[in-house]
């Protein structure tokens, strides 16, 4: 049975190197030897990594291609980490049969966690919720955020609990609202798709 750990070490040696191919002209060969000089690549599943990177370069105009049909606003600009992200999660989707689509989702939120801003892994979650319904249709179901194929086996993160939902105020409520100050209020969260195009 595959170390759950080992996989996710694999997983960032394969965001590093698909990183560096999207802002370098670099040859993939080369990048896949830079990465076996990483400590990282000691505490990764050395075969998966290979394995999986290489497919993924060898795919990456029909992984654009899935990524497109689902994200096509015509001002989306995705960050390369986050392509990087999809890549993996989609790849994963489409030729790793022997993992469960709700663990590679997980993988990606958490990638997105380590690598990116806090709001990010809501992006990828919709894209790769879509993709799975077109790559696994028979198998989708909608994706759940909980704990993370490493948590469940290194107890390394757990994800909160969803929020309560908000109860309809009352109209003694609603007019002791009113009356509140503007800082009580709480902060807006950032439109996603004004960083990622919208999903």
């Amino acid at each position: 049975m595959p170390n759950p750990y080992k996989r996710h070490k694999a997983r960032w040696l394969i965001l590093q190197g698909l990183y560096q191919l999207q802002l370098n002209d670099k040859n993939p060969t080369e990048i896949e030897l830079e990465s076996e000089s990483s400590p990282i690549y000691r505490q990764a599943d050395r075969d998966y990594f290979h394995a999986t990177f290489q497919g993924i370069v060898n795919r990456q105009e029909e992984l654009n291609a899935i990524i497109t049909s689902i994200n096509d606003s015509a001002d989306a600009i995705i960050d390369p980490i986050m392509r990087s992200i999809l890549y993996i999660g989609i790849y994963e989707l489409q030729y790793c049969e022997d993992l469960d689509h709700p663990i590679i989702i997980k993988e990606a939120i958490l990638l997105c966690k380590e690598f990116l801003h806090e709001e990010s892994h809501v992006f990828a979650n919709s894209i790769l919720d879509q993709a799975t319904q077109k790559i696994r249709p028979f198998a989708h179901t909608p994706a759940i955020l909980e704990t993370s194929e490493i948590a469940e086996n290194a107890a390394i993160i757990e994800f909160p609990a969803p929020p309560e939902p908000l109860e309809t105020p009352t109209t003694t409520e609603t007019s002791a609202i009113s009356e509140t100050s503007e800082t009580q209020q709480p902060p807006k969260r950032p439109k996603l798709h004004k960083l990622y195009g919208r999903v």
